[in-house]
């Protein structure tokens, strides 16, 4: 527990947390939910009015029969949704769960609201996250009314779930929040603002200039920590230590110090220390530092959320993994939280029925792989590992990723394809590790051509034979993007295939292998998969098809990331109560 606090004694001194130099647990909470509950009150966007409610209060609202399996329509589940009204405002950003469905927090955005002496009208959307063992993805809007008396919430909704319209009743209960005193939310754009805000400088400026604050700042200045370094700047505007600061964080990224290598935990130690001491230095780093941070956070956000993808990770709440890892990923989401939001992935707009083309030609040494319902893919050519990023296309000479046709000899980027040999693939089991020689976050290419001998619905099914090590992989069935659990309907006849693979790093012991297949499913269950993918669009639709651009200009905080920052507060509160006690 002691390792999760990264600053040492002297700056804890220096800080006033304690006279003894000890550590403080709970200061990593409590600046993650302090941040995340008091950002909210900054500028919310949403109408403000004379309500029934106290202007500081906590709801916890029931969507009854909210969402349901997508393959089980008439299966409905309820959902609850915990809510914040701060300072006469609801809060943008909300969790919930479905306890009797699929087990996960979700995350939720307030996109509009009215408030009034009949009652709260609140739009919402909704990501009601799967469960890891039992699927239950959805995307969901709803739109709420209800009222309230004696703290008791009754009241209607209607919406889309999985892109069908359906509606249902609300209740829940509502009690009096008190606000945090003298407490005033970070600005975007504000650093410092994770281990101490912009406003404090002053305070510790003046305290350096004490005969004690002058020979702490000598056995901070002597500390070779980073963060300790980071603090100096801080401190005193010497940007002399601002060099070790960088190029301690920007080795640490090239060692790939923030992923679980070597030992587990560590990675939520180093993003940790390495954040707050970037914070600690920001307005003296120049723009390409800044994007090399912001590429990285924007890479680990969910991998970070999800335990690192290490199958020994614990998730449960009173585990010292959540307790860590999600430590980490809400010093990431405050880091990241004022940066512009991502383009959402566009859903089809139709189901995806493909034909084959009727030019194919497979060229020298490509396997034509006949479809087998018992085995995964058993034989690829490959190229890698290819330097690259995850935004690049080593095959654009080639036609592009999703258009190349390549055989053996045809260049991919730095990398040729080539034959796989037989001790590389066991039961269509790919041996990474040797592929791409354990070189961690560079491309792989494996390309086939598929023979598909009955003509139906197909689900890609790909796995790695870890739940880590398989950092990213997107295929190309005739040009079709598709990544694991996309449907298909296929006629028969032949199609080419290619698999965009990057590992991440692992130890040098583990394996990374890998497996691709194309598994024959029901019509009932494919359209159940693209009820879910035409859900998002439905949902953005009831809550206004830009409204995370509009949250972002009302707020200036990413939806995301002060999502991801929400279910960060969330998980360390669960610990604090649970795991503590």
């Amino acid at each position: 527990m002691k390792a999760m606090v990264v600053w040492n004694g002297r700056m804890s001194l220096f800080l006033g947390r304690s006279e003894k130099g000890g550590t403080d647990m709970k200061r990593m909470a409590a600046a993650i939910v302090g941040f995340v509950v008091g950002g909210a009150a900054l500028a919310t966007g949403l109408e403000a009015a004379e309500s029934s409610l106290p202007a500081n209060s906590d709801a916890m609202l029931t969507i009854r029969k909210g969402t349901w399996f997508a393959d089980k329509p008439d299966e409905r589940q309820d959902v609850a949704l915990r809510l914040r009204r701060l300072n006469g405002n609801w809060v943008p950003v909300f969790s919930g769960a479905t306890v009797k469905g699929a087990n996960s927090s979700h995350m939720g955005f307030v996109t509009a609201s009215r408030s009034g002496p009949d009652g709260e009208s609140l739009t919402l959307r909704v990501h009601l996250e799967a469960d890891p063992w039992i699927g239950g993805e959805a995307e969901a809007g709803y739109k709420v009314r209800f009222a309230v008396a004696g703290g008791q919430c009754q009241g209607t909704w209607t919406g889309v779930v999985h892109g069908v319209g359906c509606g249902g009743s609300v209740s829940g209960a509502v009690e009096t929040a008190q606000a945090v005193a003298g407490f005033k939310p970070p600005q975007p754009g504000e650093h410092p603002r994770l281990l101490i805000r912009k406003t404090d400088l002053p305070a510790l400026r003046a305290k350096a200039e004490t005969p004690w604050g002058q020979d702490m700042l000598q056995q901070l200045k002597s500390d070779k920590g980073i963060l300790a370094q980071a603090f100096v700047y801080a401190v005193t505007g010497d940007k002399a230590v601002v060099p070790g600061v960088q190029e301690k964080i920007l080795k640490s990224l090239d060692n790939h110090e923030w992923f679980h290598i070597g030992i587990a935990h560590a990675a939520a130690f180093t993003v940790a220390e390495h954040l707050m001491a970037y914070d600690l230095i920001y307005d003296a780093c120049d723009e390409s530092f800044r994007q090399r941070i912001q590429d990285s956070l924007a890479d680990k956000l969910d991998f970070y959320y999800w335990g690192a993808q290490n199958t020994q990770f614990n998730p449960q709440d009173t585990s010292n993994w959540s307790l860590m890892y999600r430590s980490g990923l809400g010093l990431m989401a405050m880091t990241a939280m004022d940066y512009p939001p991502d383009t959402p992935p566009v859903a089809p707009k139709e189901f995806p029925r493909l034909k084959p083309p009727s030019e194919l030609k497979p060229g020298a040494g490509v396997p034509v792989v006949p479809l087998s319902l018992e085995k995964p893919l058993d034989a690829w050519i490959y190229a890698g590992p290819v330097t690259e990023g995850l935004n690049d296309d080593a095959l654009r000479e080639a036609g592009g990723v999703a258009g190349a046709r390549p055989e053996v000899g045809t260049k991919a980027g730095d990398c040729v394809f080539q034959s796989m040999a037989e001790t590389n693939i066991v039961n269509g089991n790919v041996n990474l590790a040797v592929l791409t020689k354990r070189k961690s976050l560079r491309g792989c290419y494996l390309y086939c051509v598929v023979e598909v001998g009955r003509a139906g619905y197909y689900r890609l099914e790909s796995m790695s034979a870890l739940t880590k090590g398989v950092r990213h992989r997107v295929f190309y069935l005739n040009g079709h993007r598709m990544e694991t659990g996309d449907a298909v309907y296929l006629d028969t006849g032949k199609y080419p295939l290619m698999a965009r693979i990057f590992t991440e790093p692992v130890g040098g012991w583990e394996p990374l292998s890998f497996w691709a297949s194309l598994a024959l499913t029901s019509e009932q269950k494919a359209m159940a998969w693209y009820a879910v993918k035409a859900g998002g669009p439905a949902a953005d639709a009831l809550c206004g098809t830009r409204w995370r651009d509009d949250l972002y200009r009302a707020t200036g905080w990413n939806p995301e990331s002060w999502g991801y920052a929400q279910m960060a507060a969330l998980k360390l509160e669960r610990y604090c109560m649970r795991g503590l006690g």
